[in-house]
């Protein structure tokens, strides 16, 4: 699919309004919306451009501060999870333990 410069300006858009506010969760058709493009041409060239999915790369950004943290702070595991766009501590913990391969609590030890 190609990509006109406006197409690919209005996913980088959509990229930085992403990663501004990890903890916020946006619908397709939201983010469709606030580019002004539609959801399969939003989608498909966000994966061209970088390589990943939407959410996937908002996971990867959750993931990472999240790992930050917990090595860098005594912030308690629950306002982590929350922080990080999640409603419930054990929907974090399960997020966190499949993308790492260990707990939040196994993380904050290292």
């Amino acid at each position: 699919m190609p990509l006109s410069s406006y197409d690919t300006e209005r996913i980088a858009y959509i990229k930085t309004l992403v990663e501004q506010d990890i903890s916020r969760h946006y619908t397709i058709e939201e983010l469709s919306l606030a580019a002004a493009l539609g959801k399969t041409k939003l989608k498909a060239g966000f994966r061209l451009l970088y390589k990943k999915g939407i959410y996937t790369h908002l996971r990867h950004l959750r993931m990472q501060q999240a790992a930050a943290w917990l090595t860098g702070t005594d912030k308690p595991l629950k306002e982590i999870a929350r922080l990080t766009g999640f409603k419930h501590y054990h929907n974090f913990l399960a997020a966190f333990t499949k993308y790492y391969g260990y707990t939040p609590g196994q993380a904050r030890k290292k």
